[in-house]
C-alpha cells in the first residue's frame, strides 16, 4: 500500500521477479486503468495486481468491482487477492470474467480451508500466509513454514489416489527414472524374477569366463 506503484512494480518485473501492483493506491477507475498502462510503458514483463477485498471506510464494494472489471478489460498478467474471497464478496460472475480474459487470479489465505475454498470457487492458485506475515493474516496462529506443507497436502492426497501428477508435488525417490511403464502387480513381480534369474546366469557366466581366462578350473 502507498508503496506499490508503477515505478516499483515495473522495476521488480524487469529485474527478474514478479511485481505487485496495489488496486487500493487509485480510488478512480481513470486513475487504476493509467497506473496499469503506465506500468506496461516501463516493463514489457508480466506483472500482478494487489486486490484486498476488506470493509474500508475509503474502498468500497464498488471499487472492488471497479478494480476486477478492469483488470479483465486490460488482461493483467494476474490478480492477487487479500481478505474475503470473490466469488462471495462480488459475485461468482466475476471469477468468470477474470477467467475468459485470460487473468489468473490467486488468493492469499492463512488456513487448509481457505484454500480449499479458493480451489472449489475456481481460483488458479494460493498464496499460504501464516501469522507471522504483515498485512491481514488470518488469526489461527498458524505460521507459514506450517501451512504450507499442510495445505500441499491436501493437494498430494488427491494425486495419490487420482494419479494425476501434474496437480501436485509427489514424494518419490531417483528410481522413479527407471520407470517406463506401468504393471499389473502379477506383471511386475513375474519381470522381478525373470531379470533376476538372467542376472544371476549372467553373473555366472562372466565368473566361469574370468576364471578360465586365468587357467583356473572349478569344481562345479
Amino acid at each position: 500500500m502507498w508503496l506499490c506503484k508503477p515505478t516499483l512494480c515495473a522495476a521488480i518485473s524487469n529485474a527478474g521477479g514478479m511485481g505487485n501492483l496495489t488496486a487500493a493506491n487509485y480510488e478512480t477507475e481513470e486513475g487504476f486503468r493509467n497506473a496499469i498502462r503506465e506500468t506496461r510503458k516501463l516493463t514489457d514483463r508480466p506483472f500482478m495486481v494487489g486486490i484486498t477485498i476488506l470493509p474500508s471506510v475509503r474502498i468500497t464494494a464498488g471499487h472492488h468491482q471497479m478494480y476486477l472489471r478492469i483488470c479483465a478489460e486490460e488482461k493483467v498478467s494476474g490478480i492477487e487477492v487479500s481478505g474475503d474471497p470473490v466469488n462471495k464478496a462480488v459475485g461468482p460472475e466475476y471469477i468468470d470474467m477474470l477467467k475468459k480474459t485470460g487473468v489468473k487470479l490467486f488468493h492469499k489465505v492463512g488456513s487448509v480451508r481457505h484454500a480449499l475454498h479458493a480451489q472449489k470457487a475456481g481460483y488458479d492458485g494460493i498464496y499460504a500466509a501464516g501469522i507471522e506475515e504483515g498485512g491481514h493474516p488470518l488469526d489461527d496462529d498458524v505460521t507459514t513454514m506450517v501451512l504450507t506443507p499442510r495445505i500441499a497436502g491436501e493437494r498430494m492426497k488427491q494425486a495419490w489416489d487420482d494419479g494425476d501428477v501434474d496437480v501436485a508435488p509427489m514424494m518419490v525417490g531417483q528410481s522413479i527414472g527407471l520407470i517406463q511403464d506401468v504393471p499389473t502387480c502379477k506383471e511386475l513381480l513375474e519381470r522381478m524374477v525373470k531379470e533376476a534369474e538372467e542376472t544371476l546366469r549372467e553373473g555366472k557366466q562372466a565368473v566361469l569366463t574370468s576364471w578360465l581366462r586365468w587357467g583356473i578350473c572349478p569344481q562345479i
